[in-house]
């Protein structure tokens, strides 16, 4: 009998024993995948990525120091900062984590001159606290990747606050993937469901995608991708990106008893193809209210004798995409201006954040209550001309020597007020002396406000200043100009890349760029050519040049510096005697 029921149950019965077999199966499958998750790291699940410089290391992320016991350096190339070093942490120390990309990473500006340093400067005036800054900037970070490593850091990173300022790279990965496939669902819903099941990231395939010779998997192109017709879907699904990473720092700080202060994010919206910037904004910065001027005494759009928009590269007739910004924006219509530029220059607009992320930013400050430090609304408000231009930023994103002061003591400010402390000198008064500081340094007289930073001050800031001065973004090249070996131009920035190279732990590298210094303040500068838009005079770098090596010998490693060359070395110096000089000190071939 028990044989004839079997042969009489219905084909619908059946079914659905199979289908609730099936979710059973799939159930326990995946609860398995997830116990074993438990014992085997699944990897940068949010942060796995389709573009090479968004790749994390499997290996550790911190090492100890050789020779300095309890110390700890990050793994090589892991953040931009190549030289930090994590000592023990101090009694009574305020410890501060910098999370972000490249513009936090301070590209192509001497760690000591980011504004995470300046902020730690800042602050450290207004507390009796020894105030240490680890700047976890990295070029090409997203805030994906940068959760995924301070959630495995922050233990022995033992952080009072975290001071999180991401944005600029939230969409390149999604861009690139759909650029390649076409549309945006089939990508999205295949990172989702990666995020969500622990049996689905089991089951991804182990090979390297793309292709990548070297096996990292999910390393694809880098070159910007042709911008996606329609962004929507991509900027939902990266600001809710941005609101889980922002949950899971926030968590991980707050297990340490750490404070997390959130940053919204600055961007040049006045964006140029490169060539670059310096060139020209002098001349143009000379017609601004002239310009201005006019477009107010007619009816914007409607008059034939509107005059003809400012074209901004090196020269007048090269093919220019933000025609219409110009037009608005010194029509002094600068809101429609903004979303004019923010829309006309594609690759700067996967590359740097926009007002809705900004908006995403302050909301989910508010949701989770962390302390907000709104940067872009004070990097707009100090703008003389309303929107955030090249007198604080050299590029699309990326801050100028006074853009870092500025943003330093925006900063600065905000994370005193989270913590109770009495306000540090304001980002106004601290740009005003900064500028001072460095005419009297390198004896300019006089600086405009607005102008672009001048030549003589990426002596004293940055290893490599002709190499931002000739990016070429599309074609991905650096043209690199240090002059001629031996000059005191080259000198001079083998010093503050060497300087840059070298920590405390490596004090041989500090060595290297005491030498290169002394050597460039003993040369013969007269052979060197001035530069016309720049305005440099031998006088004016050798300044530059003092200044870095009187820094060097105030810092960490003045002791040991003096002990090898005495009280008067920069006497000697330019007498042409280099006490610190040796075959077997590093060069900038090594770095």
């Amino acid at each position: 009998m028990a044989e004839v029921r079997h042969q009489r149950r219905s084909p619908a019965r059946t079914l659905s024993y199979l289908v609730l077999a099936t979710l059973l199966g799939l159930v326990l499958a995946e609860l398995g995948a997830r116990v074993l998750e438990l014992v085997r790291d699944p990897g940068p699940v949010e942060a796995r990525s389709a573009v090479g410089f968004q790749q994390l290391p499997a290996e550790p992320l911190l090492r100890p120091v050789e020779g300095f016991p309890g110390w700890l350096q990050p793994a090589p190339g892991l953040i931009d900062d190549s030289s930090l070093v994590v000592p023990p942490k101090a009694e009574g120390e305020l410890r501060i984590v910098t999370l972000g990309g490249s513009a936090v990473g301070g590209w192509s500006v001497a760690r000591n001159h980011t504004f995470s340093a300046i902020m730690g400067r800042a602050l450290d005036d207004v507390t009796d606290r020894p105030v240490r800054v680890l700047n976890l900037g990295r070029i090409g970070y997203a805030s994906s990747q940068m959760a995924w490593l301070f959630e495995r850091m922050a233990p022995q990173l033992q952080p009072d606050v975290v001071v999180a300022v991401m944005g600029n790279n939230e969409r390149h990965d999604l861009a690139v993937e759909v650029t390649r496939e076409g549309q945006a669902g089939p990508v999205l819903r295949r990172r989702e469901l990666f995020r969500r099941s622990a049996l689905a990231r089991l089951m991804r395939p182990s090979r390297p995608i793309h292709g990548d010779p070297d096996g990292r998997a999910g390393v694809g192109d880098d070159t910007p991708p042709t911008r996606p017709v329609d962004l929507t879907e991509i900027d939902a699904y990266a600001h809710a990106r941005w609101r889980r990473s922002l949950t899971r720092i926030a968590s991980a700080a707050a297990a340490l008893g750490a404070t997390t202060v959130v940053g919204t994010v600055g961007a040049n919206h006045r964006y140029r193809p490169s060539k670059h910037e310096w060139s020209f904004l002098g001349a143009e910065q000379l017609q601004l209210e002239e310009t201005r001027a006019s477009y107010a005494r007619v009816r914007f759009g409607l008059d034939d004798h509107v005059p003809a928009p400012v074209r901004s590269g090196p020269n007048p007739d090269d093919d220019y995409p933000c025609v219409d910004g110009d037009r608005l924006w010194y029509a002094g219509r600068v809101p429609e201006a903004r979303e004019a530029y923010d829309a006309c220059w594609p690759e700067a607009s996967l590359y740097r954040a926009d007002d809705a992320l900004n908006a995403v930013i302050r909301s989910e400050a508010a949701a989770q209550g962390l302390p907000l430090v709104d940067i872009e609304a004070a990097l707009h408000a100090r703008s003389p001309h309303d929107l955030p231009d090249y007198d604080v930023f050299y590029d699309y994103c990326h801050y100028t020597p006074r853009g870092n002061v500025f943003v330093g003591h925006v900063l600065a400010r905000g994370v005193a007020d989270a913590l109770g402390l009495s306000p540090p000198l304001a980002p106004e008064d601290a740009e005003a002396t900064w500028t001072k500081t460095w005419a009297d340094r390198v004896r300019f007289g006089s600086v405009r406000p607005v102008d672009p930073v001048r030549f003589p001050w990426w002596i004293g800031t940055s290893g490599d200043p002709w190499a931002i001065a000739s990016l070429r973004y599309g074609e991905g090249t650096i043209e690199h100009d240090l002059g001629p070996p031996g000059t005191g131009r080259h000198l001079a920035y083998m010093g503050n890349r060497l300087r840059d190279r070298g920590s405390v732990a490596e004090l041989r590298w500090w060595e290297a760029a005491a030498s290169a210094w002394c050597r460039a303040l003993g040369v013969e500068w007269g052979s060197v050519a001035a530069d016309p838009n720049a305005g440099r005079t031998d006088e004016e770098v050798l300044g530059g040049v003092t200044a870095n090596l009187e820094d060097l010998l105030a810092g960490p490693a003045g002791n040991h510096l003096r002990s090898i060359a005495g009280a008067d070395a920069i006497e000697g110096c330019l007498r042409g005697v280099d006490p610190w000089h040796r075959d077997a000190l590093p060069s900038v071939d090594d770095i």
